[in-house]
């Protein structure tokens, strides 16, 4: 059975020709370059591009974690509720993926996109130092380039 890996910024740009680096030093060049724009201007959008910045490259110096789940077992993890502050909700890693099955996926969206991928990651915020869970949920969608165009979602 075939799963969906979960398509990071990193892994479009070199399957695409346009970088040849290290995971280490492309994600220190970019986060430093987010760094100097933020200083520069303030906007959401660079705190979020941040945010999937730092998700991935803790998730590929963790070695890149993830669980499969097979098509049998999504409806009855979608069908669980849990209401309880983040603060009771400890991950596995601090950051992995969630691969979901390439066939039999229930998670459809429209006859155009389901949900294939979720990479979950755990973070502590500098500023508040309020503990954070954050998703970047991956639904098929694709940009120039086959650049994901990403859910993003925060548990506080």
């Amino acid at each position: 059975m075939e799963f969906h890996e979960f398509p990071t910024v990193y892994s479009v740009l070199k399957q695409n020709g346009l970088t040849d680096e290290s995971p280490d030093r492309f994600y220190a060049g970019a986060l430093a370059l987010l760094r100097a724009k933020a200083s520069r201007f303030s906007s959401h959008a660079l705190a979020v591009e941040h945010n999937r910045t730092v998700c991935e490259w803790d998730w590929m110096r963790g070695g890149s974690p993830y669980f499969k789940v097979y098509p049998a077992m999504i409806p009855l993890l979608s069908g669980v509720g849990i209401e309880v502050p983040v603060d009771y909700l400890r991950l596995p890693f601090q950051a992995f993926a969630v691969r979901l099955p390439a066939e039999g996926n229930p998670l459809v969206i429209d006859d155009q996109y389901c949900v294939r991928s979720i990479l979950a990651c755990d973070e502590q915020q500098a500023e508040t130092e309020e503990r954070r869970v954050y998703l970047w949920i991956d639904v098929g969608e694709r940009e120039m380039g086959d650049s994901p165009v990403l859910t993003y979602c925060q548990l506080e």
